[in-house]
């Protein structure tokens, strides 16, 4: 299956940390035997009203990816306990379309590549 994350990071993560946590997740799915189609990094934004621990930015990631339900509880386990992570969400890609569509059709005002 094909599957969509979205991963809420502090604002403040140094570069270093930040790649701890896209690692985190590139490892979790080919540990899997799964594989990422696309990542991008939406950059750092400001929430319209602060969360529940007064975080006021975060820097938006999003990963577009085939794994199995073994994956994907392993990652959203993962996400949970990470520090640099404030929220995250993965959902099942719409099924009607192909993985060369979804990538194909991908389109972000956010994306910085």
């Amino acid at each position: 299956m094909i599957y969509e994350a979205a991963v809420l990071a502090h604002a403040d993560l140094n570069d270093e940390k930040l790649a701890d946590v896209k690692a985190v997740i590139t490892s979790v799915i080919q540990d899997h035997k799964g594989e990422i189609y696309l990542s991008d990094d939406w950059g750092v934004r400001t929430f319209a009203q602060p969360t529940e621990r007064h975080h006021k930015r975060g820097r938006y990631l999003y990963f577009l990816y085939t794994a199995n339900n073994m994956a994907n509880a392993e990652l959203d386990r993962r996400l949970r306990i990470n520090d640099g992570v404030i929220r995250s969400m993965i959902i099942k890609a719409d099924s009607n379309k192909t993985k060369d569509d979804m990538i194909k059709n991908y389109k972000s005002p956010f994306s910085n590549n």
